[in-house]
């Protein structure tokens, strides 16, 4: 069993589930490993929750999918009270319970159930029967939603990934213009959020070590051997998020013990994260994989960049270097139209959280950050989601 850093994480299971969607296969048809991530709200009122999870390191695996399951259980009750002078015989009330959940890519699931309760007749107010005690209703009871995404990118990485999970209740009452409505609610969700990848991706048991550094503008790409076979093959693969990689050279194994191999990759003025890894071919034409590794190489003096992205209502933006004074950050269209202002004041800060004042479409928009103090300009895309 191996433990992530993160308060939310009760536990980090390495194990095969008995079944798998099938799009969570891996290419040569073996099951894929998975790693486990779990967190429950024992009680959560109406309304909108954010729940991050630890994303998969680039260092354990390429991704082949990620599930999201989550198990809701509701409990509400309410009362109805008559409001008028004179008896109502007629009175009925539906209520709509709705329960969802959005990440990044396609990984979302939303369900939803309608109570009708009455009809009932009641007194004149505060008349002896002028009011009704609707419940216990239970309109989830362990209630599965799930989801799967082959879209894993934004799910691999140092930091974590934020799903929004909402819970939301709307009611109605028919009989009267004037009536009190009580409502009581509790939620409990306990989700599960898996990583799936493929056994092909796990170190090779005779592959030492990768490691890669920067060094004057060059990356640094080291590794060894404990053992090799004749006419083995180091492709050297790199990439910009962790899953999709393009080789970048070759280079032969020495076909001896305790090898060691070491490539260098120009990127003068590189900025941002790049991903490593070895691709080791063998003479009968299988391939096999080292673990990922990533080298920061920072933002230029003046960028930012924004996380988490997609984004919903809310975001941070980080910075390059330490803002001192007042920024005047604007959320743009893509044709350059200002939706949004907001003034910040900083001393010697690098993140600046942002909540937007309302929803907006899903789609791309523009952050720009103007300094008051040096009159410089960032600019960085974000995507917006429901």
């Amino acid at each position: 069993m191996k433990t992530l850093n993160t308060a939310i994480i009760i536990a980090i299971l390495w194990c095969a589930p008995a079944s798998l969607l099938a799009q969570c296969d891996c290419p040569v048809g073996n099951t894929p490993d998975s790693i486990i991530q779990t967190y429950n709200i024992p009680t959560l009122s109406l309304k909108t929750t954010y729940v991050s999870f630890k994303k998969a390191p680039p260092t354990v695996a390429t991704l082949t999918c990620v599930t999201l399951k989550a198990w809701v259980s509701t409990g509400q009750n309410f009362q109805l009270r008559n409001m008028e002078d004179y008896f109502l015989p007629d009175y009925t009330v539906d209520f709509l319970r709705t329960t969802s959940f959005s990440g990044p890519g396609a990984l979302k699931d939303t369900l939803s159930v309608n109570s009708s309760f009455g009809p009932y007749a009641l007194e004149a107010y505060n008349q002896p029967g002028y009011f009704v005690n609707i419940g216990p209703d239970s309109p989830f009871q362990r209630t599965l939603l799930t989801s799967t995404t082959r879209d894993v990118v934004k799910y691999q990485g140092y930091d974590s990934v934020s799903i929004q999970y909402n819970n939301k209740g709307f009611n109605s009452v028919q009989g009267s213009d004037k009536y009190s409505f009580l409502a009581n609610s509790a939620t409990s969700v306990s989700f599960r959020m898996a990583y799936y990848f493929c056994n092909a991706s796990v170190l090779p048991a005779f592959f030492g070590d990768l490691r890669v550094a920067r060094n004057n503008g060059v990356a640094q790409i080291r590794w060894n051997t404990i053992t090799e076979s004749p006419g083995m093959i180091f492709k050297v693969e790199e990439g910009d998020d962790g899953t999709h990689f393009t080789a970048i050279g070759d280079v032969s194994g020495k076909g001896v013990d305790n090898a060691t191999y070491a490539f260098a990759q120009p990127l003068p003025g590189s900025t941002g994260k790049k991903y490593y890894r070895i691709a080791i071919l063998y003479p009968n034409g299988t391939l096999k994989y080292s673990p990922v590794r990533m080298l920061d190489w920072g933002m230029a003096s003046g960028g930012i960049s924004i996380f988490p992205n997609p984004a919903v209502g809310r975001f941070n933006i980080q910075f390059g270097q330490a803002m001192t004074g007042q920024l005047d950050i604007q959320l743009l269209s893509v044709s350059g139209t200002m939706l949004e202002r907001h003034q910040s004041m900083v001393n010697r800060q690098m993140v600046i959280p942002v909540e937007l004042d309302r929803d907006y479409p899903p789609g791309t928009y523009i952050i720009k950050v103007i300094s008051n103090t040096d009159r410089s300009v960032s600019l960085a895309k974000i995507l917006l989601g429901n």
